[in-house]
């Protein structure tokens, strides 16, 4: 007799096919690590880092000390992976270190001496770049439903921490630049827009605009001050780079707001030390109708780095529900 899933539910599962984007339940995702005499571990967590990748939830890859050169892991397809769509996959990599080569290895789900593989090298350290790897021209007549990823491939373990997410047949479209000016109109989740304010904290999202009369931008973002929030209660939104004031020292941004005499505060804020920042009042003059606001930071001293903006909503007052939009940051 075999049994097997005895669940509390209805034991459905998420399909293990690509693309995977690791947003189920941590424990949906089979991987098989692999390493002795110390072998590696794998898991689902929290994003720890989203500027680059606004995911949720991403994979980590502990390379320990002491774990051999071909340390990695493994997770069975559903289905044999088919290879008529295309032959160039790609996934998100975080890596702490330049230089590291990711191995992507296809295996026979029965026999692990049938495969075929390649590596790709990581650019940059301690933030999301996509890597890919391209199969074209390789024998793909055997069947191929296991994948093998092997993080910096033929060096011991170190205890270095790698983060993986989006495992794509195909190309990754690379995410839009977090850059002045922000107009909203990629893919809502493009925008790492962090919001606080406990005890109850604000909501930021980008969505369609609601009210084309004066502004005909496809999508705004929407930020909520819920009824119990701060008066302090806003969001922060990192900056790829540094912002340049070189350039000029005034921004701009449309604003809907549902009231008259709402403070709109700019925070630029250094992004390693928020006790290091510059901010501005601005105040909004029409209600329920798109206008610009200006904030003229010249006179400042901006003579420190500043890369992450906060924005605070009717600043100064405790939230009431209120609903504002904004579009086009501009610098």
């Amino acid at each position: 007799y075999f049994f097997d899933d005895l669940t509390q539910g209805d034991g459905a599962a998420p399909e293990i096919s690509f693309p995977l984007d690791f947003e189920q339940a941590a424990g949906a995702y089979p991987f098989m690590p692999f390493g002795d005499p110390v072998s590696a571990a794998v898991e689902v967590i929290a994003n720890p880092d989203m500027n680059g990748n606004a995911s949720a939830q991403v994979g980590q890859f502990t390379k320990p000390s002491g774990a051999p050169v071909w340390a990695g892991f493994t997770i069975l397809m559903d289905d044999p992976i088919d290879f008529s769509m295309t032959q160039t996959f790609s996934m998100r990599v975080w890596s702490p270190k330049v230089g590291a080569d990711v191995l992507f290895k296809f295996e026979n789900a029965d026999d692990n001496t049938i495969f075929q593989e390649l590596t790709a090298t990581t650019t940059v350290a301690n933030q999301w770049e996509v890597l890919t790897w391209d199969f074209s021209g390789l024998d793909l007549s055997a069947v191929y439903q296991r994948l093998a990823i092997f993080f910096d491939f033929g060096v011991d373990g170190d205890d270095s921490v790698y983060y993986f997410d989006d495992l794509v047949q195909g190309t990754i479209s690379s995410p839009p630049v977090i850059a002045f000016p922000l107009d909203f109109e990629q893919a809502p989740e493009a925008y790492p827009m962090i919001p606080f304010g406990d005890p109850v904290s604000a909501e930021v999202a980008v969505v369609a605009n609601p009210d084309m009369n004066g502004n005909t931008s496809a999508q705004v973002a929407q930020f909520t001050k819920p009824s119990g929030a701060p008066v302090w209660a806003g969001f922060t939104i990192l900056m790829d780079d540094p912002i340049d004031f070189s350039t000029s020292q005034t921004f701009s941004m449309r604003v809907w707001s549902p009231k008259v005499g709402a403070a709109v505060l700019f925070k630029f804020e250094n992004a390693d030390d928020n006790t290091i920042f510059q901010e501005l009042t601005a105040t909004t003059t029409v209600a329920n109708q798109w206008e610009t606001l200006t904030w003229d930071f010249s006179g400042l001293d901006l003579s420190a780095v500043y890369q992450r903006l906060a924005i605070f909503f009717d600043f100064g007052v405790d939230g009431d529900d209120s609903i504002y939009y904004f579009d086009d940051i501009t610098l």
